[in-house]
């Protein structure tokens, strides 16, 4: 390693590099230009500066193409060279066009472009990690959008967790899309004469152990993906300790009113 850089960046071309460094948690750096002999764009070596890291690319004076009483004026040199580093950018754009298209690898600029070309409206609030790899399952996704299988491929792939779909199923404790805490209850009980067909999709973990940002996006998510004339809901394992003690009631089961629970309050004294 060098400073806090990743092994094998020394020798990478600069998109690669610069892909290393991203996958690596690096955010911070910046690309300087020096005369090489070496292929163009290829990293010959790592400094640490304050706040990151400097890479140092070669690159080719353009100054070479002109006859050779110009070589030696250090004043046209570097006034070319300006101009050779704004080609330097386009050109390394248009070499490593086709990565654009990779999730794996396209720039984190053109990630969320990219996902919109997929209709990800959620792309603007996704984590970096799991829209790459919802990027990467997209057009299986979409074979399946609407379906139970699309749907709990696409819960595990953003939860980490495989949830199970049930139809004609509706929970006391849910998500219900749309609803607020106030009407939740009444959808819920009334749903059979509002909807047709629902589901519950049902994690068989505590809402605690899934990421509380992608608990906040997974009803989005959902509306999205379910048909349009159903109604769905999002369920979670309830806590251990929030389970209710029932108590049962038989026949031989006397409930006391105010009046004998006073009177036998009196005997007992």
């Amino acid at each position: 390693m060098i400073g806090s850089a990743p092994e094998g960046i020394v020798g990478l071309g600069l998109f690669a590099a610069q892909r290393r460094l991203a996958q690596a948690g690096i955010r911070d750096w910046t690309v300087s230009y020096v005369e090489s002999e070496k292929p163009f764009s290829t990293v010959l070596e790592v400094k640490e500066r304050k706040g990151g890291l400097s890479l140092v690319v070669a690159s080719r004076n353009p100054i070479r193409f002109l006859p050779s009483i110009y070589q030696d004026n250090e004043f046209l040199r570097n006034y070319l060279w300006i101009f050779q580093h704004i080609y330097n950018e386009i050109s390394l754009t248009l070499d490593n066009l086709h990565s654009f298209f990779i999730p794996s690898d396209t720039p984190e600029a053109f990630l969320r472009w990219l996902a919109g070309w997929f209709d990800i409206s959620i792309a603007q609030v996704l984590p970096e990690d799991k829209l790459r790899r919802l990027l990467h399952q997209a057009v299986t996704l979409y074979r399946h959008r609407g379906t139970s299988v699309g749907i709990r491929k696409l819960m595990k792939l953003l939860t980490g967790v495989e949830p199970e779909v049930m139809e004609n199923y509706l929970p006391h404790d849910a998500y219900v899309l749309g609803a607020s805490a106030t009407t939740r209850d009444a959808l819920i009980l009334d749903s059979k004469r509002q909807y047709r067909a629902y589901f519950t999709v049902f994690f068989p973990v505590e809402r605690t152990e899934i990421e509380p940002g992608v608990v906040r996006l997974l009803p989005q998510i959902l509306e999205m993906e379910k048909p349009a004339n159903t109604l769905a809901i999002i369920a979670f394992r309830n806590p251990e300790e929030a389970r209710i003690v029932g108590v049962l009631i038989d026949e031989d089961t006397r409930v006391a009113s105010d009046e004998s629970v006073a009177d036998a309050v009196g005997e007992n004294e």
